[in-house]
């Protein structure tokens, strides 16, 4: 028996799983040979550095609560805080102090109510209150949350990527951008859905730090969303080699860009983000999801996380107004 070890810290799970988002599933055949009819490996030689810049948030849920309802029942709430933002990686990386947003949210699934002001004098922050009917437990509320945060970096990507002469880099799939850029790629770090055939991922194993594998057309659900009618060209890379102890596709990332720019311009991105994010990416030890958390974004991460405030300190402050109000939230 061989064991391998994945690279992600185990609270952070794995990068490779099994679990695969019903988003994600095709609904048609996806087409290896849309760049090339032979399926083999592309090493991407051009050494120049491209600007790029790259987007991710944060989220917090901050307390569970229950509005007590004489009519309709009990109903579960949650006080949440999120952080979206940008980093721009030239021959430096710096954060976009510009593109940095913080959203406080009242999540809930009874009546609409006001906004919630939180704190007193200098330190007061207003919880937007949002009615969402699916929150009706809390394991829901998180969920809503998290799908708040992804909405807020699909805004700001859809924002940054009007800006052709740098390549915008979104965490996760592309498929719920309306309006992507001409020069957007959404990286994936955790491969749930690998859409080539068992055969084909063989060519996975041979990848270098320098090389991807060819383009491969995915149909879209026009139902998501009409932008993505066209599909996506998707592509394999690898960030890092990280050693015989670990498994070959720990290191390995699938990438993808929509599928209405041209072909050649599809590979053109494919070919530029070999050259880009490699030279981003962190090594385990450094990064608990390394090496598919880049080193850039991780410290994007932390001023993320320090705009939300302290926890603790929100904390009392939401008790405080929870126990002042009562059973009239």
């Amino acid at each position: 028996m061989a064991l391998r070890l994945l690279p992600w810290q185990s609270d952070y799970g794995t990068s490779l799983s099994n679990d695969m988002d019903e988003n994600e599933r095709p609904i048609g055949p996806v087409d290896v040979t849309v760049e090339q009819e032979n399926w083999d490996v592309i090493t991407v030689t051009n050494a120049t550095k491209i600007p790029a810049q790259i987007i991710d948030g944060v989220r917090r849920p901050e307390v569970h609560v229950i509005q007590e309802d004489i009519v309709g029942g009990d109903i579960f709430g949650l006080f949440g805080s999120l952080a979206v933002g940008a980093v721009l990686c030239e021959e430096r990386a710096h954060i976009l102090e510009e593109t940095l947003r913080v959203e406080r949210l009242y999540l809930h699934s009874g009546k609409s109510l006001p906004s919630i002001t939180i704190g007193e004098g200098r330190s007061v922050m207003e919880f937007k209150s949002q009615r969402v009917p699916d929150a009706t437990n809390a394991t829901n509320s998180l969920y809503s949350l998290q799908q708040r945060m992804l909405d807020a970096e699909t805004h700001l990507a859809s924002e940054l990527s009007r800006d052709d002469s740098k390549i915008t880099f979104v965490d996760g799939p592309l498929r719920s951008l309306k309006s992507p850029g001409q020069r957007i790629i959404g990286y994936i770090k955790r491969i749930s859905q690998w859409y080539i055939s068992e055969e084909q991922r063989k060519l996975l194993y041979r990848l270098g730090v320098n090389q991807r594998t060819p383009l491969f057309h995915i149909p879209s659900n026009t139902e998501i969303n009409n932008s993505q009618s066209s599909g996506r060209y998707s592509w394999f890379l690898r960030l890092r080699e990280l050693g015989k102890a670990y498994h070959p596709l720990g290191g390995v990332m699938r990438l993808e860009t929509n599928g209405s720019v041209p072909i050649e311009q599809a590979k053109v991105l494919a070919d530029e983000s070999v050259q880009v994010l490699p030279r981003l990416s962190s090594m385990p030890g450094q990064d608990p999801r390394a090496p598919h958390n880049f080193v850039p974004v991780g410290q994007l991460e932390k001023v993320l996380t320090h705009r939300l405030g302290d926890p603790l300190w929100l904390n009392r402050q939401i008790s405080t107004f929870v126990g002042r109000q009562g059973n009239q939230i």
